[in-house]
């Protein structure tokens, strides 16, 4: 049976669950095309976009290596612009305009791990500055929309990945976030977090739709199904990632050791 939606609700909710009947909707989610992303689990299309950049990565860290700075802020500021040309020219066609907008935030990580050295050791006003600068872009979104002033989604992306980018610079910079990062609490969710990602929308919007006859409103709906989500995620963390992700270790060192042995025989030869 396909949901109705809920009158009040935003449309992005409503759409979610409908049409998994059709063919090609069930086929462009498991092969990850680009296409009706927000129909089954709309959380995948970050999935996508990862997954193509990781193709491409090597090509774009060696470009960063190669050209410092001013080439990463070139490249960044192509892909931002190509990104946003082609989400006006093809809308959201197989993620392809997200795909190459989101490229210019794995350029700035690349940046920041390839320069950490210089980046460390900063002045206490420099990192106070940093840290309330970052945690004003991250939450701008919201201190926008409390004073009534509009946002632009495509701005907006920019300024919170700016915001991330001085969050990490932060914790890593202060020895006392660290060593509350280091929290047994903070470590188990930071384990299972993935899983939390990818079950949270699949949990939360069928439990919207058996309780919206309670009478029940969406906050309160929201709180019940913390609980459930981290159970669920952690069941999903326990047969499916932490699993796939040792089987990926192994295999990456088994190409590992072949490359090596090859390279050992080309050298004797």
């Amino acid at each position: 049976m396909q949901p109705q939606g809920i009158a009040g609700l935003s449309e992005w909710f409503n759409l979610t669950g409908t049409g998994t009947a059709d063919f090609r909707i069930l086929v462009g989610n498991i092969f990850m095309t680009g296409n009706y992303v927000n129909r089954i689990d709309p959380v995948i299309w970050s999935l996508i976009i990862e997954l193509r950049i990781s193709i491409i990565f090597p090509l774009l860290f060696c470009i960063v290596k190669k050209y410092e700075v001013l080439g990463a802020t070139i490249l960044m500021a192509i892909t931002l612009v190509s990104g946003v040309s082609v989400l006006y020219i093809s809308t959201q066609n197989f993620l392809l305009g997200q795909t190459i907008f989101h490229t210019a935030f794995f350029v700035l990580g690349i940046v920041i791990s390839l320069h950490w050295s210089h980046i460390k050791n900063m002045s206490k006003q420099m990192y106070c500055l940093i840290s309330i600068a970052s945690l004003l872009l991250y939450f701008h979104v919201v201190i926008f929309n409390l004073v009534g002033i509009p946002t632009i989604q495509i701005i907006s992306d920019v300024v919170i990945g700016l915001g991330c980018m001085g969050i990490v610079l932060a914790c890593y910079e202060s020895k006392t976030v660290q060593e509350h990062l280091t929290n047994r609490i903070y470590q188990g969710v930071g384990k299972i977090s993935f899983s939390i990602y990818l079950v949270h929308c699949i949990i939360f919007i069928p439990m919207i739709y058996m309780m919206q006859h309670m009478n029940i409103a969406v906050p309160i709906i929201q709180g019940i199904s913390i609980p459930v989500i981290f159970i669920c995620a952690s069941v999903f963390y326990c047969i499916a990632e932490h699993p796939l992700k040792i089987r990926g270790q192994s295999l990456s060192r088994k190409v590992e050791s072949r490359t090596r042995n090859r390279g050992r025989i080309l050298e004797e030869e």
